[in-house]
């Protein structure tokens, strides 16, 4: 029975050895990409690393993204990954603010409508 954190830097570590995943998806991501990122922002607590917006709740953890700061996809190592919300990965550079603008643009507007409640019901001290 593997600990969380335990199996987390498993999966991880896989990503930064020799015997990494590269059979890829046809949008570039390796097979495993969900897993790979759901385990590395869960090292990051579900937290923004840019804003410190925290997903506190499961539904909430939607509005997280691991983004790969180099833009490559099959680069996981967790030096060149980063846990980011929907809204501060929307404005990360030119290509994601293009990138945002056209097929990101529901979840981004769903993530600034739910900051919006947040701050109305004052439960912003997240």
């Amino acid at each position: 029975n593997l600990g969380t954190n335990t199996f987390n830097n498993f999966v991880l570590a896989l990503e930064e050895s020799e015997k990494k995943q590269t059979i890829t998806d046809g949008n570039g991501y390796i097979l495993n990409w969900q897993q790979v990122s759901y385990c590395y922002r869960d090292t990051k607590n579900f937290t923004c690393e840019r804003c410190n917006f925290k997903a506190i709740y499961d539904t909430e953890k939607k509005y997280l993204h691991t983004h790969h700061r180099d833009r490559d996809k099959k680069n996981n190592s967790r030096s060149n990954l980063e846990c980011l919300c929907v809204e501060c990965h929307s404005t990360v550079d030119q290509y994601h603010k293009e990138k945002f603008s056209f097929e990101g643009l529901k979840p981004l507007n769903d993530f600034l409508i739910f900051k919006n409640k947040i701050k109305k019901h004052s439960i912003i001290s997240r």
